[in-house]
């Protein structure tokens, strides 16, 4: 067909066309939005930018690297910072982080850095890719820094709360169940509690049987602390009467008074 074509046309003509249509091809490919290797740094896995201001055209955003590249991020102020910024974090330098935080924090393009790099660092020290192996990210400098590649009790649980203690199902118990069993979730029972606590001032939350049996159980059947996430008193004494004489000696034991004015023991 090739050949046909070039004896119509003209070789050169056709040629040309082709080497067009393949050098289009190769910057396609190198603008793939397709994931390929995990990247290991920080500063690899933004190396897009650099790349991304090269073809920038006034377009209001391209994709390069699975990434939307906005406005945000195309002065060069910004770019430059977020560079500095995350070769600091990759060496884990906090002297450094320290130094460009005194440098540049008095300006607006260092909050849009900081807030693009702590979206970023979730993404290279991803927690649920890595639930069983223990990651090694550069904490100190993350911190300096006042990001975090760990992601809030918030994100984690709001939406469980919200959506699914309707359907009287596990969901709940099986997100705190994964957070604490996560080996790069550093949250503890006392964090989620602490987040459940303050969320029902706010919220409001009706959970559901087997939330309560689980969140009861965790704490001890404490009146104090249960009644601090909502639950009422009437579902704990149910729940109670339903324990081994064995569980129920043990949560007398630790929360006597408690217990005691509860359910007249």
């Amino acid at each position: 067909m090739d050949k046909v074509l070039k004896g119509q046309i003209g070789t050169e003509v056709l040629d040309g066309v082709f080497s067009v249509k393949k050098n289009v091809a190769d910057s396609l490919a190198d603008l793939s939005c397709k994931k390929t290797t995990k990247p290991k740094t920080l500063s690899s896995h933004i190396s897009y930018l650099n790349r991304a201001n090269t073809y920038r055209t006034g377009i209001s955003s391209i994709c390069v690297g699975a990434v939307s590249i906005n406005d945000d991020l195309s002065d060069k102020l910004t770019l430059k910072i977020v560079t500095e910024l995350a070769n600091a974090i990759d060496k884990n330098d906090v002297a450094k982080i320290k130094e460009l935080k005194q440098q540049y924090q008095d300006k607006k393009e260092f909050v849009k850095a900081k807030d693009f790099l702590n979206k970023k660092c979730k993404e290279v020290w991803d927690v649920f890719e890595n639930k069983t192996t223990k990651l090694s990210p550069p904490y100190e400098a993350m911190k300096a820094l006042g990001i975090t590649n760990q992601p809030s009790l918030e994100t984690l649980l709001a939406d469980s709360l919200k959506y699914y203690e309707k359907d009287n199902g596990t969901t709940t118990v099986d997100v705190i169940l994964s957070i604490l069993a996560n080996e790069n979730i550093n949250y503890t029972f006392e964090d989620v509690y602490e987040y459940l606590k303050k969320s029902n001032k706010k919220e409001k939350y009706k959970y559901n049987l087997i939330t309560v049996s689980y969140l009861a159980t965790k704490l001890e059947y404490d009146e104090m602390r249960l009644g601090d996430l909502g639950i009422e008193q009437n579902i704990v004494k149910k729940l109670f009467k339903t324990l081994s004489v064995k569980d129920k000696i043990k949560c007398i034991w630790k929360n006597f008074n408690t217990l005691k004015y509860c359910y007249g023991i």
